[in-house]
């Protein structure tokens, strides 16, 4: 059996596995904002939409990637061995206010509608009093500026801000 002219002297070697698939990419992190004060780029992020954010530097990690470098049009995201270079206007959040409102039992019917929920109407009355004859606008008061209520004028002044509201006491 040893000299069997049918045996083969060639050893048959199973072939190598195939290297495993790259792991997909997770979702890539939320960001608000990049700023430089001096000591390098600052990325405002946050692991997902909606998640509380922080300050990354290039270098350090956001959930499952590693800030590699940022400047205020583009950031470059490290996963594991692969690179990804995008835009920051890509990356922005801007669902923060939208995912808040629909996390709540009546932000579904909200959600689903198209049409906008016009804000509470407040009241057209004084708010919680600042000083003698001074207080300050309801949330959302419809009233105009030069209302009289309860002896009190509502007073409408405009700063670099926006409209400034308060009522104070007439004269």
């Amino acid at each position: 059996m040893l000299f069997s002219k049918d045996r083969n002297s060639q050893v048959i070697v199973d072939p190598p596995k195939p290297p495993d698939p790259p792991k997909p990419l997770p979702p890539l992190p939320a960001v608000y904002g990049v700023m430089n004060i001096g000591d390098g780029p600052t990325v405002m992020m946050s692991e997902k939409s909606g998640g509380r954010q922080r300050g990354v530097h290039p270098g350090e990690k956001i959930g499952e990637f590693k800030l590699v470098s940022a400047n205020s049009d583009e950031l470059v995201l490290a996963f594991e061995n692969r690179t990804v270079k995008k835009k920051v206007d890509e990356l922005i959040d801007r669902g923060g206010v939208e995912s808040v409102v629909s996390a709540g039992p009546a932000g579904a019917a909200a959600g689903a509608s198209s049409t906008p929920v016009p804000p509470p109407v407040g009241k057209a009355e004084p708010g919680v009093k600042l000083g003698d004859g001074l207080a300050n606008c309801q949330p959302n008061d419809p009233s105009p500026d030069g209302t009289i209520v309860n002896g009190m004028r509502k007073v409408v002044r405009q700063t670099p801000f926006g409209a400034a509201c308060s009522w104070e006491a007439v004269k």
